[in-house]
């Protein structure tokens, strides 16, 4: 992200270094995740870099196939219309 505001860049950093840590309480799968996302402001950008091994990813898409499950139907009661 450019912009030419350091310190909005470094309170930038700040929230989602924060936005990481409550990230971090999704398991441990999650938490590698986040610890691998490195953010720095500097005086003209905010610069992020993600650095992920394969092994995280089957991880995370293992995680994301038991939790991606459709809701069981729900059954409504069959109305008498006579």
């Amino acid at each position: 992200m450019i912009s030419h505001n350091e310190e909005a860049n470094q309170q930038l950093v700040s929230t989602l270094n924060g936005l990481k840590m409550m990230a971090a309480a999704g398991g441990p799968e999650v938490e590698e995740l986040v610890k691998n996302v490195d953010l720095k402001a500097s005086a003209d950008s905010v610069k992020l870099k993600v650095t992920m091994t394969e092994e995280l990813v089957e991880k995370l898409r293992s995680k994301m196939s038991g939790t991606m499950t459709p809701p069981p139907h729900k059954q409504t009661p069959e109305t008498d219309e006579e």
